[in-house]
C-alpha cells in the first residue's frame, strides 16, 4: 500500500482536531469545575451527580427543619415562662385581696393591676412566630385570643367563642 502526501496531511489534520476539541473539553472542566458538561459525557457520573445533590438538598431542608422546630420551642417556651410570672403575680393580687383589712381603694388598684395582667395574658397567648400564632391549635394563621365587651362586662375569648 502506498501512502501519499495527502493521507498523511489528512490524518495530521485529524488529529490535531481531535487534539483541539480535548484541549477544549478540559479547559470547559477547569472553568466549570464540573467533570461532566453533558449527561451524555458520562452516564454513569451524571446519575450520581443528581443523586447526590438531591441528598444535599434533602440534608439541608431537614437542617432548616430543626432550626424552625428549636426556633418555635424557644419562643414557646419564653412565652410560657412570661404566663408563669403573670400567674404567680395574679396568685399573689389573690392572697393580697383575699384579706378584710383592705380598703376600697386597695381593692380598687389590685382590680386595676388584675386587669392589665388580663391584659398582658392575652397579649402572651397571641405570642406568634413567623407569622403563626404559638397557642392557635391546628388554624395558627388567625389571632387566636381577644377580649370582647358584652352587657355584663369584658369577655375573653378564643377564635370568637367565649371560654
Amino acid at each position: 500500500m502506498r501512502i501519499t502526501n495527502n493521507m498523511m496531511v489528512a490524518k495530521t489534520v485529524r488529529n490535531l482536531n481531535a487534539n483541539a476539541n480535548r484541549l477544549s473539553k478540559a479547559q470547559d472542566q477547569m472553568t466549570t469545575q464540573s467533570k461532566i458538561q453533558l449527561a451524555s459525557d458520562d452516564p454513569v457520573i451524571a446519575a450520581r451527580a443528581v443523586k447526590y445533590k438531591n441528598y444535599v438538598a434533602s440534608i439541608e431542608q431537614y437542617q432548616k427543619n430543626v432550626d424552625d422546630a428549636i426556633s418555635w420551642q424557644k419562643v414557646t417556651d419564653n412565652a410560657l415562662s412570661d404566663l408563669s410570672d403573670v400567674i404567680k403575680q395574679l396568685r399573689d393580687y389573690a392572697v393580697q385581696g383575699s384579706t378584710d383589712t383592705l380598703a376600697d381603694e386597695d381593692r380598687q388598684a389590685l382590680k386595676a393591676n388584675v386587669e392589665q395582667l388580663k391584659a398582658q395574658v392575652i397579649e402572651i397567648m397571641n405570642t406568634s412566630y413567623a407569622g403563626r400564632y404559638v397557642f392557635g391549635g391546628y388554624i395558627t394563621d388567625e389571632k387566636s385570643y381577644d377580649t370582647e365587651t358584652t352587657a355584663i362586662g369584658d369577655k375573653v375569648t378564643f377564635k370568637g367563642g367565649y371560654m
